[in-house]
Parts: structure tokens; sequence; C-alpha cells
């Protein structure tokens, strides 16, 4: 059935038009699936560039607050020093202390774990608070020592009158703190920015002008080889991807911005999509091309094998009507023509007649009209009887003055049912065999049956033997079914198929004619 539903849409032309809209469907719902994936990738990079912002913002956010709790810790290192210096000022000032607070504030002198110098006006060092610095061998106030001290300005000590400069730095845990702190700082943008190479995104990240570059990644050198090159790239990137605002240490308030673009995936996807949709127009161009193509071979042959089936069906008549020429040739002059004679060659002429009339109405659209088939039947096989072995036996299960109608054209109808049965002949071959043509009407269709007891032939062969060229025979086009299926299913939108076959039964051929013919 499959194979039948698939003949009857090539020959009636529809197949094109059901490719066409597959392909229109194929294509649309690869430019929907392919355009929907590319977006939802393009949506994924972004949200990982954001995230990385994101990320990037919060680190800086704790690196501020690192700073901050790191410069109110040197605040509060001076202060200490501070303190120091109003207790040395206590102790060694005129007016003794309180044995108290005499005892208090050696308790604060001396639990001073800081690093300290104190220097006369001399540069002479007084007292030293350093393991490194020692009295004994360093007993002034050198300048590689005093580079040692100089992150803090000293402290003026006022002791009994006399001015001395307190020189001190913070303790060792914070100095290790603070050392670690600005190592961790001044690496924490650009690994931080590395970090965006993991996603594969070509990325770029600029101050607030958005034309100096700061840093980039997954870029060519050649991109920035000068300032005009780096903003049309920048411009290129924009125009793609709005750019993301961020917040980078060291850059204060003044925000930056990362431009970037698709990554090479990306990319490489609607390369992709664009050639897989070239490759599907093409494949459905070249389908229908090959369709179109085959459809005008299957044309070309079936004129041939037209042209061919015209020499021969004009050719008895033609010859009948020459040998009767060359008889009365013979004859004496003045003998009068026979009656039956007249009968026999006026047969001829409307044989002449009806093949002229057939092969005009291949190529345009016949008309149709309200006619009984039986009798256009009855004409096929009496044609065909004349012609054929005696011991070939015709029935029809109907009378000849039986009425079936239906709407047809008679003469391309009869030649149908000629190529059934001659179809039939060659099936049965010079053995015995019978020809059963049943007559069938209902109240849409007249069906028509023609039952032959030949060979049969497989299932596989059913729909075959309509192609164009498709024959068993040594001599011949193999066009008499293909012609068949044209005038039945092109022409009167009827249906021409094999019913049924077997090497036992034979075969059924199974026409179809409709009772209305809907208009085109």
């Amino acid at each position: 059935m499959a194979e039948k539903r698939a003949s009857r849409l090539l020959h009636s032309g529809r197949l094109n038009f059901i490719l066409i809209s597959f392909s229109i469907v194929i294509v649309a719902a690869t430019l929907f699936f392919s355009r929907s994936l590319v977006d939802q990738l393009k949506k994924e990079e972004r949200v990982r560039v954001q995230n990385w912002a994101l990320s990037n913002r919060r680190q800086l956010d704790m690196a501020n607050r690192v700073r901050g709790i790191f410069a109110q810790m040197e605040t509060e290192e001076r202060q200490y020093a501070t303190v120091w210096t109003y207790v040395y000022e206590r102790v060694f000032s005129p007016v003794s202390p309180a044995p108290k607070d005499f005892d208090f504030l050696i308790r604060i002198m001396s639990s001073n774990n800081r690093p300290f110098i104190l220097v006369g006006k001399s540069g002479q060092i007084i007292e030293s608070h350093d393991p490194d610095v020692k009295i004994d061998r360093t007993p002034y106030f050198t300048p590689e020592v005093q580079a040692a001290y100089s992150t803090y300005r000293p402290i003026t000590v006022d002791a009994q009158g006399v001015k001395y400069s307190l020189y001190f730095k913070p303790s060792e845990v914070f100095m290790n703190l603070r050392k670690l702190f600005a190592d961790l700082d001044s690496s924490f943008s650009m690994e931080s920015f590395n970090s965006i190479a993991n996603i594969s995104v070509p990325v770029l990240l600029t101050d607030e002008s958005k034309k100096t570059v700061l840093m980039y990644r997954n870029l060519g050198e050649k991109e920035f080889y000068s300032q005009k090159t780096i903003e049309s790239r920048i411009r290129k990137m924009q125009a793609e991807n709005a750019p993301i605002e961020i917040y980078l240490p060291g850059m204060g308030d003044r925000p930056c911005y990362l431009f970037y673009e698709s990554s090479a995936f990306l990319r490489h996807m609607h390369i992709f999509t664009r050639a897989l949709l070239l490759a599907l127009l093409a494949i459905m161009a070249g389908v229908l091309s090959l369709l179109n193509l085959s459809k005008k071979m299957e044309q070309n042959r079936e004129w041939w094998g037209m042209s061919k089936e015209t020499a021969h069906q004009l050719g008895t008549p033609l010859s009948s009507l020459l040998a009767w020429i060359d008889y009365y040739k013979t004859k004496e002059e003045g003998a009068p023509m026979e009656k039956a004679d007249l009968v026999e060659i006026e047969k001829d002429v409307k044989r002449i007649e009806l093949v002229t009339n057939r092969f005009s109405k291949i190529g345009s659209i016949p008309e149709l009209s309200w006619d009984n088939v039986v009798p256009v039947v009855f004409r096929s096989v009496e044609y065909l009887k004349a012609r054929s072995s005696r011991r070939i036996k015709y029935t029809i299960n109907v009378s000849p003055d039986a009425v079936v109608m239906a709407q047809m054209n008679a003469p391309l109808v009869e030649w149908v049912f000629e190529n059934l049965f001659k179809n039939a002949l060659n099936a049965i071959g010079d053995n015995e065999g019978e020809i059963n043509i049943s007559i069938v009407e209902s109240n849409e269709h007249v069906t028509i049956d023609v039952h032959d007891t030949g060979k049969g032939m497989p299932k596989n062969m059913f729909n075959k033997v309509f192609a164009a060229g498709f024959t068993t025979k040594q001599r011949g086009w193999g066009l008499g079914l293909t012609l068949s299926r044209r005038i039945v299913e092109g022409y009167h939108q009827g249906r021409i198929f094999v019913e049924s076959s077997s090497p036992k039964n034979g075969t059924v051929f199974r026409v179809v004619l409709n009772k209305e013919v809907r208009k085109r």
C-alpha cells in the first residue's frame, strides 16, 4: 500500500509539493533549534562573565575591608608609640610620679614589644628596643638604620628639657601580615582577571574612558597594533555585547569596563548552523532536481513509447487499407465494390480515427462526460478477441445492454482496457486461459476488475509494472500500463493498481472510476 501511495503521489505531482513543504519545515526547525541553542550558549557565556565580575567585586570588597583593618592597625601602632613617648616623658620628668604610678609606667615601657630607637640631638642612640640594633655596636643612628625605620615619621620626646627623636616600626607580626597583604594586593587584579581565561571568552578590560586597555585575554597581539585598532576592537565587542561595569583594587571609585565577545566555540556554532542550513537547502534542491529530472526522463520515455505505440496501432489498419488498395488495383476496371469489403475498409478507417483521437488527447486535459462503461469494455474485448488465440476465454459479469455510468473519456478508457487485456494475454502466453472482467457499481465509484489466469507476479512487482520502461518481454517499450496509470489517475482522478496476484490464481488488475470528478 505504501508503494502504491508513493507512486500515486509521484504521478499526481503532489510529491514535489510535499517535499517542498517538508524542506521548509526542516529548514525552519533547524533555524529555530540552532538559534535557540546559540542564544542559550550566548546567555551562558554572559552569565559566566557576570559571575566573574561579581566574584571580582566581592573579592574587592574583602580586600578593601582588610586594607581598612590594616590602616586601623597602623593608626593603633602609632598611638601606641605616642603612649610610650608620654610614658617616657613622665618617667624622666623633673617631677617624679608617685611610686604606684611609676611602677605602672615602667610596666608599660617594659611590655612594649615593638622595635624603637631613641635618638639624641647629635644622632647618638640613647636607647634601643631592637634586637638588631645594639648600642655597643651601633652607637649612632646611621643611614642604614634610619632606612629601616622610615615607615613612620619620628615622634619628638621632651625629657627634662632635652629633645629626643623616637623612631619606631610596627611589630614583627604586623609587618609579616602587611607584607603578605601587600603581595596579595599587588597580584589580586591579575590573578582575578586570569580566572576568566577558563571560559575561553575573548575579554578586554579598560579604564573608565573605555579607550585605555588595562588587561586582555584570548586576543592576539595584532589587535593592539595601534590605538585605532584597539578602539575598533572595542567598538566591535560593544556592538556584540554590552560591557560589564566592574571595580578593581587600586582604581578607587572609578569603574572599569569589561568588554567581551563570543567564544570560538560559539562562533563555530554560528558557522556550523549556517553551513547546515546551506547543506539542507542544497540537498533538498538536489532531491527536487533529481525528481524533476526523473519525471522528465519518464515523460521522454513515454513520448518515445507513444510514438512507437502510434506506429504499432496505426500499422495494422494502414496495412489492411494498403492491402485493399492492391486488391482493387488487380480487379477489372469498373468492377463494383463489394459491400462487405466496404464495411471492412470502414472498420480500418474508424480504427485509425480512434487511434488518432486517443493520441490527440495525450498532453492535454481531456473532456470527461457522463458515459456508460459497459460498451467501452465490450468494444475492447471484441477488438482483442479477434486478434488473440481461440484458446483464450473471455467472460464479463454484466450483459452488453447493462448501464453503468461514470465520468470518463471513452476513447482513453477503452485504451486502458486494451492495455490491460494485452497484459493479461502476455501473462497467459501460449497456454489456455481465461480473462474475466467484473464490473461493480457503488454510490460513488465504478470498479472494474480484470482477472487473468496467467503466471502471476511477486508482490514486490505490484508497483513496478506501472513504471515507464518496465517490461518482461524481450520486445516492447513497457509503456502500456504507464500510459494507463496516467489516463486513470492523472486525467480521471481514479485509481489503477494490482489487487492481487499469485502463480495459482493469476493476477487481478483493478480500475476505479468516479461517478463524479472534482474540478481541479
